[in-house]
């Protein structure tokens, strides 16, 4: 509803000027796909983004095995104001599990992942 509602007539002026405002960084919004990690308690934030013109992944293809749902939580880009990967993965540890199917090995050709540490923010 969010995605259509910011393009829709009357508001596509306003959200491509405060697209244009944003700068040159990324920014976007995510919404919760799958898992049931809530932010304020993740400590590892794993980007994920894949080739222009791919299909629709599976969970499988993102989580794969060692992730279990309580541990982390899988974000999709829901709205975007600057270029920002299509996914995130937030984990409860400061590292994911090897056998997780984030491994440079097992995402599929052409996807990309990059794992950055994250403090949490009390909620």
């Amino acid at each position: 509803m969010l995605e259509v509602g910011a393009v829709s007539r009357g508001h596509e002026s306003a959200h491509h000027e405060a697209a244009r405002r944003s700068g040159a960084g990324t920014a976007a919004i995510y919404r919760l796909i799958e898992g049931e990690a809530r932010p304020a308690d993740c400590h590892l934030a794993v980007w994920i983004d894949r080739p222009a013109g791919e299909g629709d992944p599976t969970i499988a293809d993102l989580l794969g095995d060692g992730v279990a749902p309580q541990d982390g939580s899988l974000w999709q880009r829901a709205l975007v104001a600057r270029p920002a990967p299509e996914f995130c993965l937030l984990h409860t540890a400061p590292q994911l599990p090897p056998d997780t199917g984030l491994g440079a090995e097992r995402l599929p050709a052409g996807w990309q992942a990059t794992a950055a540490q994250r403090d949490p923010l009390p909620g």
